[in-house]
């Protein structure tokens, strides 16, 4: 074998155990955080398919173009992975809206929603003391 394509072939090989990496950490993430981070790990500035991209222009030039063309359909396999796992996270966490989900909880940005309080609400909660709370 020629030497470009014992290159070729080693980044390849790289390529694919990059993959296979990628895959168990995505299966392992279960948050989107964690996805994220795992995201980060695999496509990110310290990852193996970046180092390599740099190393491109180092290289003899008839081996750039074999070892970008792998490094992009890499980049796209692994983004592919990614925004699928993020589908079945999304899918696997109910939507709070969703008919049989539990009650949604009120966040303090959805209190402009709520009722407005009695106006006899202050002497009905401190009905005891001179207390008053502040508005």
């Amino acid at each position: 074998m020629a030497p470009a394509q014992e290159h070729i072939q080693i980044v390849r090989l790289t390529l694919r155990l990059l993959r296979l990496e990628a895959e168990a950490l995505l299966r392992a993430a279960n948050t989107n955080q964690a996805l994220t981070e795992a995201r980060g790990h695999v496509l990110g500035r310290n990852s193996t398919l970046r180092h390599i991209r740099q190393s491109i222009p180092a290289l003899p030039a008839d081996h750039c173009p074999a070892i970008g063309r792998l490094c992009n359909e890499a980049h796209q396999a692994l983004e592919t992975l990614i925004a699928d796992r993020r589908a079945e996270l999304s899918a696997s966490h109910a939507h709070p809206a969703a008919p049989g989900s539990p009650e949604k909880q009120h966040h303090p940005q959805d209190w402009h929603s709520r009722a407005p309080l009695p106006e006899n609400y202050r002497k009905t909660v401190y009905p005891h003391t001179n207390y008053l709370p502040p508005d």
